[in-house]
């Protein structure tokens, strides 16, 4: 028999599997609880960081890049953007008022002097946020599973050198996996904005998605895990602070498993109990032992209830 199968229905997989050790099975199948953690305890040391400065390349001053910005707003005839600070129309709006009599030289010397602060202070501001998204990091709950039913290496990864588990999840209509997203990978870090699209945003001219920047932030990768296909739940949180638990257990609908395939290398001991786990309310789900592929690399299975 072939064992589990990762056929596209509607562009997403039929199920999902999630690889851990017998230990972690067994709490699951006994609890009928799932782990959902921080991205800051993954085992990727890049996964959900960000350096808002580098993301915005603004580990520069930004005034010399403002000021061709505000030279355009000036010469403009149209009315100065409504999402604009008050303070920086109280100042473009003098600035406009003085160019009949004076030169756009003159009057950007001027505007410069005013607006080195303001501008100095949202480049702090944005520095300031790689804290305050950890914050974030540590209340967001992400459940991480993958397409692939049959890795050798996240056997390996996470089952404990093969003698640990492979869950398969059904879905459910409630089923959180039925809205995951699939991760993208990437060489490297998420493009989220350029300096110029950070300018345009504090100065009111166009603002940033910052939900869709932290979106592409959790959900890419470096192309170095790519081979694990996987997809993310994600539950938004309030930010916590420093020292807050980074993990939480959320109930599991039984009907959500629906088979269990135990590693080629696991203990007679963890085997006999974990199949005696599959009972009651899991009584319909499969068990399936794994074997090495004859002949080949990789990973066939044998069903044995």
């Amino acid at each position: 028999m072939t064992g589990p199968t990762s056929v596209f229905g509607d562009s997403r997989p039929r199920h999902f599997f999630k690889y851990v050790t017998a230990a972690t099975a067994k709490l699951v199948l006994q609890n009928l609880t799932l782990r959902w953690s921080s991205p800051l305890i993954f085992d990727d040391i890049y996964d959900a960081t960000v350096d808002w400065a580098s993301f915005f390349q603004v580990d520069h001053p930004l005034i010399d890049d403002v000021l061709p910005v505000v030279e355009r707003l000036l010469r403009s005839n149209d009315p100065l953007p409504a999402g604009m600070p008050p303070i920086l129309r109280i100042v473009l709006g003098g600035a406009r008022w003085l160019l009949p009599i004076t030169t756009m030289d003159t009057v950007l010397r001027s505007t410069k002097a005013r607006l080195t602060a303001f501008v100095d202070t949202k480049r702090d501001e944005l520095l300031g946020d790689n804290s305050r998204w950890s914050a974030v990091m540590r209340g967001a709950r992400i459940f991480c599973v993958t397409e692939v039913p049959d890795s050798i290496t996240m056997w390996s990864l996470y089952a404990d050198m093969s003698r640990g588990v492979m869950l398969r999840l059904d879905c459910t209509p409630e089923s959180p996996w039925c809205s995951a997203r699939r991760v993208s990978y990437s060489t490297g870090p998420p493009v989220v904005g350029t300096r110029e699209a950070w300018i345009h945003h504090f100065l009111g001219i166009e603002k940033l998605d910052l939900s869709g920047i932290a979106e592409a932030i959790v959900f890419t990768k470096s192309h170095d895990w790519s081979e694990q296909r996987e997809w993310r739940c994600w539950r938004r949180g309030a930010a916590l602070p420093a020292g807050a638990p980074l993990s939480d257990l959320l109930p599991l609908d039984p009907r959500e498993i629906g088979a269990i395939h135990l590693g080629a290398r696991i203990q007679s001991t963890d085997r006999e109990q974990l199949i005696n786990l599959v009972n009651g309310p899991l009584a319909h789900a499969e068990v399936w032992q794994a074997r090495p592929r004859r002949g080949a690399y990789g990973v066939a299975y044998e069903r044995v209830r």
